[in-house]
């Protein structure tokens, strides 16, 4: 037997979201950074803000490949560049 004790949905983007997307754009095309923001589907944290109303954005993490899997890599560099993206980001907010 299976109990479900809660049910997560997919971020939900709305106005809010979108602005912050624009701003964090905005930021990474002055600093030379490549960013772009695409739905996966999937669950996590971020979700939880978004669907209360509240301008969310997920996935601002490091650049890498199998990302929170036992083979996950990171670009090093991309620590900085995410890091002064969103201090930026928050200057703006």
């Amino acid at each position: 037997t299976v109990d479900i004790i809660s049910k997560s949905v997919p971020m939900n983007r709305n106005e809010r979201s979108d602005e912050l997307i624009r701003i964090m754009e905005k930021e990474a095309e002055l600093q030379n950074s490549d960013i772009r923001f695409t739905s996966t589907g999937g669950v996590g944290d971020a979700n939880i803000a978004s669907s209360a109303g509240a301008g969310t954005v997920d996935g601002c993490g490091v650049v890498g490949s199998y990302l929170h899997s036992p083979k996950e890599r990171i670009r090093i560099s991309s620590i900085k560049e995410r890091l002064e993206l969103l201090v930026n980001v928050c200057m703006k907010i």
